[in-house]
């Protein structure tokens, strides 16, 4: 286990490659946050004000699984990225 952590979220898989990247440069663990629901094509369409991501760019992050998950682990480290 490393004491580096890069945590990242990554609707689309762009985010997920460069956290890929940069953990392997830094020699850190990667934690994916995952929606519990994953993403549509149609959930992705910014240009939609109606769309899930468009009404979730300000998410309550109480009510992230993943960032709930994240909390738990992220005592085992000493850095987070």
């Amino acid at each position: 286990m490393s004491k580096t952590l890069v945590a990242y979220f990554s609707a689309s898989g762009v985010t997920a490659k460069v956290a890929d990247m940069l953990a392997k440069a830094i020699n850190a663990d990667l934690y994916e946050i995952a929606p519990e629901v994953p993403y549509t094509k149609a959930d992705l369409n910014w240009m939609d004000k109606k769309s899930r991501s468009s009404r979730e760019v300000f998410p309550k992050i109480s009510s992230e699984h993943g960032l709930k998950e994240l909390y738990k682990r992220s005592f085992r480290y000493e850095k987070i990225n």
